[in-house]
């Protein structure tokens, strides 16, 4: 990796840095060129100049994707352009064979001497003849020079003239030429097998003139694939095609790093690595086209100032680069964020086992290159030993499912929440707060309460907004009839969470919320609510015996609670049979057994937790449900 005070070099090499960011195609002049290419490209133009045409010759120049073949023949097109005629044919652009062969032989008679074209346009009948033989082309073993099939094919015209007899034209009107065309054929290897091979034909038998050389870019592997053929092998075919062949090596690891080091030290404006920041990029294993070190510099400079400085920049250039090279594991990543950030309850049938998963587990089990995850464990890391530990949740950084959405755009409620509503907010009474969250959409709910976290977080000042606000939460104040739907549980606990954080001994933050326990009993929703906050944020604590006390006392008010058969609600009614769980597993089967008596109560039960997701192994072994239908 460079070191950071060189790539704040001089302003030409940033100006020029800006540029590339923006246009990640193929750069126009050599003094772009950042690959040492210039002693190649001088070497490719004086063989172009200097050598005898008096039979056409085709120069190959190889790579694959994003090598720079195009930026190379550009560098070419500067160098020679005032020394020779040069004619551009991008076949790709055509949608037949027969269009490819029409337009070419037009484009090139466009560009002869005004004498050929003359004689082109009295002779535009039998030069559209001569390629309509050319697209019947098909040479066997038997056929030792493609040329030969070609001849074969070719009948009188009208007048009794042979067609070949055109070519011996054309090519002696060529060979008078005192200067050279060089024909740049591009982006071959983007044509199907038959086009490959139509164009092949053109310039192999077709338009072989004098004083013609052809430049053709395209990756060998398509090319020699696509001229493979139960009759003849693609790579030897293709060695008679090509007279000079010029590899273009690929990018090397260490100069796509280097280059993508500068590009976010350039955008981010930094001097310096940090110790985090070069742990990261050297995770960054796998080798980069110089296309993809421009793609993945473009995307992190969009989103790195979309995002308005709320994530962690190397973290985002990280998730860019995940993103161009293997989008499988970037959209595990973003299918699995609670996983990841320690904010996931784990379903049912993990808790019965007693079996702790990490987020690698589930990343090996759904069978994603393993190649990515020692990246994502410096990342994440809670990828590898699961449990949920404060010292890891730094501001902004991806790890923190306070900011995690942030990397992903998914916060577009975030636009339309300002400073000013979320300092009222902090300032909400209990039910100007419960008011809030019944009136507004669940999206800018969950991001305004996002917000508020943050705020506490990053800004000391607002720490006397946190205890007022976690015990909004814990002691809430709805009625029986009107409450906060559990899906809100997550969003209570972050709260909850974030004043825990001012109370370093755990035996003192059970001591807290035992006693935030709501003491109003009658109203079951309000219990529930209170037991999945906690149970969000203490589920991977190894103290058991800490905790058990808590657990215990919420199960001693389930249990005796009058209203337990006002549960309805699916979701709420797993929630209060987990929390039981905790402290006695046989109470919570007995009261499941007595809130859904009747199977076709449990099947409907069942239902709705699939439908959103959930796992019912669990509820479905302790009724006894073995033979379950689940709709789809």
């Amino acid at each position: 990796m460079s070191n950071g005070n060189q790539s704040g070099g001089c302003e030409e090499q940033k100006t020029m840095m800006k540029y590339v960011l923006y246009n990640h195609g193929p750069v126009k002049s050599i003094k772009e060129d950042i690959l040492y290419r210039k002693e190649l490209v001088e070497a490719v133009c004086d063989l172009i100049i200097k050598a005898d045409t008096s039979e056409s010759f085709t120069i190959g120049i190889c790579g694959k994707w994003g090598t720079g073949k195009t930026s190379f023949v550009n560098f070419i097109k500067e160098k020679i352009g005032t020394e020779v005629g040069i004619i551009d044919f991008n076949p790709w652009i055509y949608t037949s064979q027969n269009d490819i062969s029409v337009q070419f032989l037009d484009l090139l008679s466009y560009h002869l001497s005004s004498c050929l074209k003359k004689w082109c346009n009295r002779n535009k009948r039998k030069i559209s003849k001569m390629t309509d033989c050319v697209a019947k082309i098909n040479p066997d073993p038997g056929t030792s020079k493609l040329i030969s099939s070609f001849s074969h094919l070719m009948v009188n015209d009208e007048n009794g003239i042979p067609l070949n007899d055109m070519k011996k034209t054309i090519s002696s009107k060529m060979s008078k030429r005192k200067d050279k065309i060089v024909v740049f054929i591009d982006d071959l290897d983007r044509l199907d097998k038959e086009e490959i091979r139509m164009v092949m034909k053109l310039v192999r038998s077709v338009a072989d003139f004098p004083n013609i050389i052809y430049v053709l870019c395209f990756d060998d592997e398509i090319v020699e694939h696509a001229l493979d053929t139960d009759f003849y092998d693609g790579h030897q075919y293709l060695q008679k095609i090509i007279n000079i062949p010029i590899s273009l090596p690929e990018f090397s690891h260490t100069t796509s790093i280097n280059l993508l080091a500068d590009h976010y030290l350039n955008i981010t404006g930094k001097d310096t690595w940090n110790d985090y920041e070069r742990s990261v990029i050297n995770q960054f294993t796998d080798s980069l086209s110089l296309r993809e070190v421009y793609l993945i510099s473009t995307k992190f400079k969009i989103l790195f100032n979309v995002s308005n400085n709320n994530t962690c920049p190397i973290d985002l250039l990280a998730l860019q680069y995940i993103f161009i090279k293997s989008p499988q594991t970037y959209n595990w990543i973003s299918d699995n964020r609670q996983k990841l950030c320690g904010a996931y309850l784990p379903p049912i049938s993990e808790l019965l086992s007693r079996e702790k998963k990490t987020a690698s587990d589930y990343y090996n089990n759904d069978d994603q290159d393993p190649s990515y995850a020692k990246l994502i464990s410096i990342l994440f890391p809670l990828f590898d030993h699961g449990s949920n530990n404060d010292k890891f949740k730094e501001q902004y950084r991806i790890n923190n499912y306070l900011y995690i959405d942030n990397y992903f755009l998914l916060t577009p409620s975030s636009l339309i929440i300002n400073d000013e509503d979320v300092e009222c907010f902090l300032k909400y009474s209990p039910d100007e707060f419960y008011e809030y969250i019944n009136s507004n959409d669940q999206n800018i709910v969950v991001e305004m309460i996002r917000r508020v976290c943050m705020k506490i977080e990053c800004y000391s000042e607002y720490n006397q907004y946190s205890m007022k606000l976690a015990e909004i939460c814990l002691k809430q104040s709805f009625s029986d009839d009107k409450y906060i739907g559990i899906n809100y549980a997550r969003c209570m606990n972050w709260i909850v969470d974030q004043y825990l954080k001012n109370i370093p001994v755990l035996e003192d933050k059970m001591a807290y919320l035992q006693s935030n326990c709501p003491k109003d009993i009658h109203n079951i929703h309000k219990l529930i609510s209170y037991g999945s906050i906690i149970d969000h944020i203490y589920f991977d604590t190894d103290d058991i015996y800490l905790k058990k006390p808590l657990y215990d006392t919420l199960y001693s008010y389930l249990f005796q609670n009058p209203g337990l058969n006002h549960v309805v609600d699916s979701i709420e009614l797993m929630e209060l049979i987990i929390l039981i769980y905790r402290s006695d597993e046989k109470s919570a089967k007995d009261i499941f057994l007595r809130l859904m008596p009747s199977s076709s109560e449990r099947s409907i039960f069942y239902n709705n937790l699939s439908k959103q997701g959930y796992e019912i192994s669990f509820f479905t072994n302790m009724a006894g449900d073995h033979s379950v239908s689940i709709d789809e």
